[in-house]
C-alpha cells in the first residue's frame, strides 16, 4: 500500500513535496528493477546521513523511513516518520503512511488508520491518495453512505480517476438499495452518470 501515493496529487506548496515525490519515484523504479527493499534501505540510510538542512532533509528522512516500512521495520519507520514530523510538521505523506502502518498491524486498527488519514486531509484537503485509502477504508467496513461524499470529493478532483468512480457507483448502487421511490431513482442515475 506504501507504493499507493499517487503523483497525481496536487500540490500543497510546501518545499519538501517535489524532493519526496520524486524519491518515491526513484525508490519505486529501484523496486521494479529489481532492487531489493534491504538494498534501498541502505541507499536510504546513506542518503540520510549526509548533512542537509530544509526540504532535503524532510525529504531523505521521509524516503528512509519509508524504506524501514518497506523492509517490515515498523519501530524504526514510526520514529524516523515523527522525526520528520518534528522539522515539517505539515508533511501529510507521513499521516497517510500511518495509517498505512496501522492497516498492516495484525490485527489491522482501521480506527487509527481513519484518524490519521483524516488528519492527512486536514493538512492537505486536496490529497488524492488520502482520499481515496478514506474511501475504501469506509466503503470495506460497510459504511457505503459515509464513502460516497469522499468518492464524489476524488471524482470532483480527478474526473479521470476510473478506479474511484467504479467504486462510487458501487456505492451509490449499494446505497440506493436502501432507498424507495424517487430518491432510489435518483442514486441510480447518479451511480450511471459516475461511470
Amino acid at each position: 500500500l506504501l507504493a499507493g501515493a499517487a503523483r497525481a496529487d496536487p500540490r500543497l506548496g510546501e518545499p519538501w513535496e517535489d524532493a519526496i515525490e520524486a524519491g518515491i519515484d526513484r525508490q519505486r523504479q529501484e523496486l521494479d528493477r529489481g532492487v531489493t527493499p534491504a538494498a534501498l534501505l541502505r541507499q536510504a540510510e546513506l542518503q540520510a546521513a549526509r548533512r542537509t538542512e530544509g526540504p532535503e532533509r524532510v525529504a531523505r528522512l521521509y524516503l528512509l523511513a519509508r524504506a524501514y516500512a518497506q523492509v517490515g521495520d515498523r519501530r524504526s519507520a514510526i520514529s524516523t516518520y515523527q522525526e520528520v514530523l518534528r522539522v515539517a510538521p505539515r508533511c501529510y505523506f507521513v499521516h497517510r503512511d500511518f495509517a498505512i502502518l496501522a492497516l498492516e498491524q495484525d490485527p489491522p486498527d482501521r480506527r487509527s488508520a481513519e484518524q490519521y488519514l483524516r488528519q492527512a486531509i486536514a493538512i492537505h484537503p486536496r490529497y488524492l491518495s488520502a482520499l481515496r485509502n478514506l474511501a475504501q477504508l469506509m466503503f470495506d467496513d460497510g459504511r457505503v453512505t459515509d464513502s460516497i461524499p469522499v468518492l464524489e470529493r476524488v471524482v470532483s478532483l480527478s474526473p479521470a480517476d476510473l478506479q474511484a468512480r467504479f467504486l462510487l457507483a458501487k456505492a451509490l448502487l449499494q446505497d440506493a438499495q436502501q432507498e424507495a421511490g424517487p430518491q432510489k431513482e435518483a442514486k441510480l442515475e447518479k451511480a450511471e452518470r459516475a461511470i
